[in-house]
């Protein structure tokens, strides 16, 4: 088992668990600034695989709840609105979060839609995604 999976409640809302309380502001993360839309997956995967193949140095994350930035020498996330929720991974665990979280997104949005935001992703960036044929 990986150090995080993620599911949904009774009420159908994102949730994560964590085996360690450190790894709480990276599934709130997932769960809140990705959320349930595959671009938003599709971008996260992108600008990990960015920083992993050292296409870019840095990538910086600026969402509607979190300011997260990746290096190779880890990543740092800020809430927003939380001051005390901050924390540090290394970019190795946020790629296994990153493609763990992948799956449960194409789950939720069903394999029509997901092909579609893939489609539409590489028409807007005008590249292929770094992912293609990993998971699609």
């Amino acid at each position: 088992m990986s150090f995080i999976s993620f599911y949904r409640d009774e009420g159908g809302f994102r949730r994560y668990l964590v085996n360690d309380d450190r790894y709480v502001p990276l599934g709130v993360f997932l769960v809140m600034d990705v959320q349930s839309a595959p671009t938003l997956g599709l971008d996260l995967l992108e600008m990990v695989d960015d920083v992993v193949s050292g296409r870019e140095e840095v990538r910086v994350w600026d969402g509607e709840g979190f300011l997260v930035r990746f290096s190779r020498s880890g990543v740092s996330m800020q809430n927003n609105f939380l001051e005390h929720q901050r924390g540090e991974c290394t970019l190795e665990e946020v790629r296994e979060a990153a493609e763990s979280y992948w799956p449960f997104l194409a789950g939720i949005a069903g394999p029509e839609q997901v092909s579609k935001e893939f489609i539409s992703w590489e028409r807007t960036w005008e590249r292929r995604h770094p992912y293609r044929g990993r998971f699609f």
